[in-house]
């Protein structure tokens, strides 16, 4: 099973208040889950544990997950969901352990995931994933273009908000690890992102931090008032 095929229906109960059905709907999908999506639902499930009211589920899974390896950074535990615990001693440590993780992540260097086609390169596509996005499903999803002749660098953000997921917050920390991972790319230059990936691709292309012939944005996370132009720079967009 995969997020999509359950996470709308969890999105859709959450905002509507029905905390309990949303919970029935995760707690029902974690078993069949694919492996690389199991941590986002435990956290899932450990939001709406504290939501309804579960105290000692909700911490139970927190510790578990750190017992698995995993943490959530300080971002995902600012969550509303758990002002229910937040005050409780348990989460309070689980706070400072995986704040003391979310550090020592971020130190690690990154490197990004590079897959060139069979035959000749027609060029690069630098691709950026979204806000608590991996390079791994970036890189699976922008597959399309190394069937087209492309090669593909997905770029590891070093912002770390769990264990396995960044974002890009810090935009002079994004320019600096997209900019130590591309290397000598072969030309020409396309730019894409998802999200707030999206949003740093365009900056990338229209400030000359790359030299991009062409930028594709899906579903951008962008103040468009606050775009400046993009003069001839082929764009595509997908929202």
């Amino acid at each position: 099973m995969e997020l999509r095929d359950f996470a709308p229906q969890v999105f859709e109960l959450h905002a509507a208040g029905e905390y309990e059905a949303a919970r029935k709907l995760v707690v029902d999908a974690q078993p069949h889950i694919r492996a690389t999506d199991a941590e986002t639902v435990a956290f899932w499930r450990i939001c709406l544990d504290a939501r309804t009211g579960r105290t000692d589920s909700a911490l139970d899974q927190l510790e578990a997950a750190w017992n698995r390896g995993s943490w959530y950074g300080s971002e995902m535990l600012a969550d509303e969901d758990l002002d229910g615990i937040r005050e409780d001693p348990r989460f309070v440590a689980a706070t400072e352990r995986s704040a003391a993780a979310q550090a020592a992540a971020s130190r690690e260097p990154c490197s990004p995931i590079v897959r060139a086609p069979a035959g000749d390169v027609r060029g690069t596509l630098i691709a950026l994933h979204a806000a608590a996005g991996r390079s791994t499903h970036t890189s699976r999803i922008w597959a399309p273009a190394v069937d087209r002749g492309y090669q593909t660098i997905a770029v590891t953000s070093s912002q770390k908000v769990t264990s396995d997921r960044a974002t890009w917050g810090d935009l002079d920390r994004a320019i600096a690890d997209i900019t130590s991972q591309i290397g000598n790319a072969t030309g020409p230059l396309l730019v894409g992102g998802r999200s707030i990936g999206a949003a740093v691709a365009l900056h990338l292309a229209t400030t000359g931090v790359v030299a991009a012939s062409g930028l594709i944005m899906v579903a951008p996370t962008i103040r468009w008032d606050l775009v400046p132009p993009t003069s001839a720079l082929p764009t595509v967009v997908l929202a």
